[in-house]
């Protein structure tokens, strides 16, 4: 009975470990396949027939044949970095953003449950600890713990409304509450994005998040509503012993990062089919 028991409890461990997100795939942006016909017919004989050119810092479009000989016309940015220019592919930057997040908030747990008690010291023998400084100084540890929190709750509400303004096309037109029907630039500029999440989207899809994943969607908004609070940070010490700043920090230590990774995942495939892939 306790060989299974033991083997039941690894199981659910492994379990655990692999329902946490670790990476996730970051496609080019663009990226577009190429045929044979055309990469013969209008590439080959064609490059290097005009004159270099000086691409400094300039965003430009190649055609890249890669390891496997696949064909792609993707977007570079060159960086010159001491004379040497560097160039790399382009990244998707809904998921570059969503990527950050995620590893942002990996490293803070790292910190927080590995790395504090390394450079604390005890308090009165008991299991308190605080991290050692000098006067008039703040412990980088954790700073950098504070500063991956919430750099994650804000790259990862920076993803969503990326991914959100991606998904109004051209072509989508909405009535606001005060009746005035907005086109695509309007509507990503001047609806907030809990509208755009609430109203606007279901009217362009079939799908009602905040029907169908009820408890995805108020994690979401509670994203919003704690990333607004952080960057529009207010002037809260009335007086030096005042608690609304750390009230807003005790927010952060207790809210549900985590699942709110998983909720916008959710949100994204399910408009967009295998958006967010973890490798």
């Amino acid at each position: 009975m306790n060989f299974i028991k033991h083997r039941t409890i690894g199981f659910l461990i492994r379990l655990l470990k692999k329902s946490n997100m670790k990476e996730i795939q970051i496609d080019p942006f663009p990226n577009l396949k190429i045929t044979e016909n055309a990469y013969k017919r209008d590439v080959v004989g064609n490059v290097g027939n005009k004159k270099q050119r000086n691409i400094g810092g300039k965003s430009m479009v190649s055609i890249n044949v890669f390891n496997n000989g696949e064909k792609r016309v993707n977007a570079m940015i060159p960086e010159t970095i001491n004379g040497n220019t560097f160039m790399s592919v382009f990244p998707n930057p809904i998921q570059l953003y969503f990527s950050f997040s995620l590893k942002a908030f990996n490293q803070s747990e790292e910190l927080r449950n590995k790395e504090f008690i390394k450079k604390s010291k005890k308090v009165n023998g008991e299991k308190k600890y605080f991290l050692n400084v000098d006067a008039d100084k703040t412990h980088p540890l954790y700073n950098s713990y504070l500063q991956l929190k919430i750099g994650s709750i804000i790259m990862l509400a920076c993803s969503i409304e990326a991914f959100v303004n991606s998904i109004i096309t051209e072509s989508i037109t909405y009535k606001d509450k005060k009746g005035e029907e907005l086109n695509q630039e309007q509507i990503q500029r001047w609806v907030s994005l809990a509208d755009k999440i609430q109203f606007v989207i279901p009217e362009i899809y079939d799908v009602d998040f905040k029907k169908t994943y009820k408890k995805e969607y108020d994690q979401i908004m509670s994203l919003i509503r704690i990333r607004n609070e952080f960057v529009h940070l207010k002037n809260y010490n009335k007086s030096p012993f005042s608690e609304e700043y750390q009230k807003l920090f005790i927010s952060l230590k207790k809210f549900k990062m985590k699942q709110c990774l998983k909720a916008a995942k959710k949100y994204m495939c399910e408009y967009k089919e295998d958006f967010i892939k973890e490798i």
